[in-house]
């Protein structure tokens, strides 16, 4: 368990050399292809609704990650929101 209460594994902690934002981008942009879409397509269709926000975003030129590649707030799923921006996510909760 991290100390914000959600698990971990080995793909998703910073166990290995953090990549550069750059490189993050160019991950997600990997969806932005013929077959990335349909991945993303069928991954909706399984119930994975928070995938292609993220790819979806880059293709209409946003900014979606911080200096340190890290997803801002609006393309974080509820679990990261929690964990990251608590402050935040606490006020949007109450509303």
């Amino acid at each position: 368990m991290t100390e914000s209460g959600s698990s971990c594994s080995f793909v998703n902690c910073c166990t290995a050399p953090t990549e550069t934002r750059e490189q993050v981008i160019a991950y997600w942009n990997g969806y932005n292809t013929e077959k990335g879409r349909k991945w993303l397509e069928e991954m909706r269709a399984n119930g994975w609704n928070c995938w292609g926000v993220i790819p979806e975003a880059l293709a209409e030129g946003k900014e979606v990650f911080d200096q340190d590649g890290q997803p801002l707030y609006e393309f974080c799923n509820e679990y990261e929101r929690k964990a990251r921006f608590p402050d935040r996510w606490e006020t949007e909760m109450a509303r």
